[in-house]
């Protein structure tokens, strides 16, 4: 029992580092670039670039898709559905190329804040979070 404990003591700040964050109040997810898997194996990337945006200065985020078979080969004519909690996504329906890939641009409203854009091929789940935030109300 004795050794539990060290252990646990040892691990606590490794556990508190890695989950709080003090700068930001909202969940915040780290990566612009997730990927699901499908239960057959099948490989879904989702990307948003970039990651945050200035909505006082407009511009848009490219959202990417691609989709790969477990032998890294590219799934072909394939439709990913996506969503997006913020702003607008000019297609939710995408279909993949001859590359696997797939791409659409997501447009931030007024609302500052974080985005969610999630992506779902059949079995598979990937989501990234992207940034709105408006440098002209920091003054």
């Amino acid at each position: 029992m004795r050794a539990y404990s060290k252990l646990l003591v040892a691990l606590l700040p490794l556990f508190l580092i890695a989950c709080y964050d003090p700068l930001l109040s909202e969940p915040f997810i780290e990566e612009s670039t997730e990927q699901g898997v499908t239960s057959s194996g099948e490989v879904l990337e989702l990307s948003a670039i970039p990651n945050s945006i200035d909505i006082s200065a407009g511009g848009t985020v490219m959202i990417m898709v691609r989709l790969l078979y477990p032998n890294q080969r590219p799934i072909v004519g394939e439709t990913v559905k996506l969503s997006a909690t913020l702003g607008t996504l000019t297609e939710t329906e995408l279909t993949t190329d001859s590359d696997g890939c797939a791409s659409t641009t997501l447009t931030p409203g007024e609302q500052a804040g974080w985005c969610v854009v999630a992506a779902v091929y059949r079995s598979a789940y990937a989501k990234v979070a992207v940034a709105f935030y408006d440098s002209s109300a920091e003054d």
